[in-house]
């Protein structure tokens, strides 16, 4: 099986797999679901995601990005999807 790289531009020029993305988002997914259970409503839901949009804006306004804060903006790009689908799958 072939993968799909989709260059980051913004980064360095470094390419980030999707299918890395795909996996580490489910494995987000399925650490936070174990550790907090499914949203207990929209409210919620919302609140969790506007938390790990505000978190990745934080870094993109940020200036003098160094390679740390890349990886802890790539790591918030995670867990921002990661609740996304879980409001997705579980308030929709």
């Amino acid at each position: 099986m072939s993968k799909t790289v989709v260059p980051i531009g913004a980064m360095s020029g470094q390419m980030f797999l999707c299918e890395d993305f795909a996996s580490k988002m489910l494995q987000e997914y399925l650490r936070a679901r174990s550790t907090f259970g499914p949203f207990d409503n929209g409210h919620e839901g919302l609140a969790v995601i506007w938390e790990e949009f505000e978190e990745l804006k934080s870094f993109v306004f940020g200036k003098n990005q160094t390679q740390e804060q890349i990886e802890n903006a790539r790591k918030e790009c995670v867990q921002l999807a990661a609740m996304a689908m879980a409001f997705a799958v579980e308030l929709l």
